[in-house]
C-alpha cells in the first residue's frame, strides 16, 4: 500500500510546481533575444528544486558552504598523503 505523503512533501512539491510555474511565465513574457538566457535561469531553478528535493541535501549544501575551501583542500590533502603509493599506480592505465 503507498504511504500518504507528509506536510513537508507536499509543501515540498507545491514550491516546486510554483517556481516551474512562474520560471515558464518569466520565459513566455521575456524578449526573444533573451530567451536563452531565461530559458538558462529556468533550468537553474529546476536543478536546484531537484537537488532540495533529495533528503538531507539542503543540510549537507548549508554545512559545504559554512565550511571553507582551504580546510576542505587539507583534509583532501591529508587522506591522499595516508594512502600507499602503490594503490595510487594500480588505477592508473597510462
Amino acid at each position: 500500500m503507498a504511504r500518504a505523503p507528509t506536510k513537508a512533501a507536499k509543501a515540498k512539491a507545491k514550491a516546486k510546481a510554483k517556481a516551474k510555474a512562474k520560471a515558464e511565465a518569466f520565459a513566455k513574457n521575456s524578449p526573444a533575444k533573451n530567451r536563452r538566457s531565461t530559458a538558462a535561469v529556468a533550468g537553474a531553478m529546476e536543478e536546484t528544486l531537484y537537488l532540495l528535493s533529495i533528503p538531507g541535501m539542503e543540510e549537507s549544501i548549508k554545512q559545504g558552504m559554512e565550511e571553507s575551501i582551504k580546510q576542505g583542500m587539507e583534509e583532501s590533502i591529508k587522506q591522499g598523503m595516508e594512502e600507499p603509493i602503490e594503490s595510487c599506480r594500480e588505477g592508473i592505465n597510462w
